[in-house]
């Protein structure tokens, strides 16, 4: 078996530095005229796309503002109509009641119908409903000829 030891023995400090530059020979060194053009180019492109980006964001910004305004009109305008409908419903079943209530009262039949056309309510009184059979027709009269038939001699 191996000690841990003799593997760390072998090792001096673990890392290995890099050889120190001179202060000097940094300072000394200008950057060249195409790196100073490169970085200038750079920040004209950077700014560049800034103001782009601005743009694109106050344009979003804008349309947005306007989807706001169209939507908050249309929902404005859905919620008057639910309360329209849910008005006119509410009187027509008020209607309803009504012609019900005064038909209880007074002890007779609704035989006249009752229409609800859309959101309105009104009595029909070309149709009649018969809750009883209606009486019955007589039969046709007929005079008598001996030259011609009858309907039960046919």
């Amino acid at each position: 078996m191996l000690n841990q030891g003799s593997f760390d023995a072998g090792k001096k400090g673990g890392k290995k530095e890099a050889p120190k530059k001179n202060k000097d020979e940094e300072e000394a060194k200008p950057e060249s005229i195409y790196v100073k053009e490169m970085k200038e180019a750079i920040k004209v492109e950077k700014s560049i796309l800034r103001f782009r980006l601005s743009q694109v964001r106050n344009w979003a910004l804008m349309r947005l503002k306007y989807q706001r305004e169209l939507a908050l009109k249309i929902y404005q305008k859905l919620d008057d109509w639910i309360n329209v409908g849910s008005k006119a419903e509410n009187d027509a079943i008020e209607e309803v009641c009504g012609v019900i209530k005064e038909a209880i009262e007074d002890q007779t039949k609704i035989q006249d119908e009752l229409r609800v056309n859309f959101m309105d309510f009104f009595v029909d009184q070309k149709m009649l409903n018969f809750i009883e059979p209606p009486p019955e027709k007589l039969t046709a009269m007929e005079e008598s000829d001996e030259g011609r038939f009858n309907i039960p001699q046919l």
